[in-house]
């Protein structure tokens, strides 16, 4: 039987070896999901308000969904 100081000190160096794996550990260089989700509705609402204020309603009509454009 493991007396409890001896699993205390296993647990502390698990951790320690926990974080020494996490600093050494390469990011992903693509932007995580959530920051990826952002960008694109930030670039679809700046082109829908842009093309609202200029009246063009060559983009707006194909922000429907449905990926058809619905222009003349």
């Amino acid at each position: 039987m493991k007396s409890p100081l001896k699993r205390e000190g296993d647990t502390l160096m698990f951790i320690a070896a926990l974080f020494t794996i996490a600093k050494t550990w390469k990011q992903p260089k693509y932007p995580l999901t959530d920051e990826r989700i952002n960008k694109m509705w930030y670039i679809y609402t700046v082109k829908y308000y842009s093309a609202t204020k200029k009246k063009n309603n060559v983009i707006c009509t194909t922000m429907d969904g449905t990926k058809d454009s619905h222009t003349k």
